[in-house]
């Protein structure tokens, strides 16, 4: 395989990742909406105020949970690093049609 083709396989993998991670990263928002919207004896039935699952609904796209088995990458080391989050961002704000978006401190 010629410095092309390695070339080309090495992008198309990045763009494969930065997919997974977009797409990963709004079923993550997906479900954190859908805790916010949960009725209160709901949150309570599973341990969690009103206000923990606003808080949650409100951190950023991509502050997302590397340990969750669905991860990209899984279990063993699916979090992003700063340089793929801000790719990310970007990537999903290019998607989106909207600026980049920010980077929240974990509320906790």
């Amino acid at each position: 395989m010629g410095w092309m083709q390695r070339r080309e396989a090495a992008a198309t993998n990045w763009v494969s990742r930065r997919l997974a991670e977009a797409r990963f990263a709004l079923r993550v928002q997906a479900e954190r909406r859908a805790l916010a919207a949960l009725e209160p004896r709901l949150l309570e039935d599973i341990g969690v105020s009103r206000a923990e699952a606003e808080v949650e609904a409100r951190r950023s796209l991509s502050d997302t949970p590397g340990h969750r088995p669905d991860a990209p990458g899984g279990a063993a080391g699916g979090a992003l690093t700063e340089r793929d989050a801000a790719a990310t961002d970007r990537l999903l704000a290019d998607l989106l049609g909207g600026a980049p978006l920010s980077r929240r401190e974990d509320p906790r």
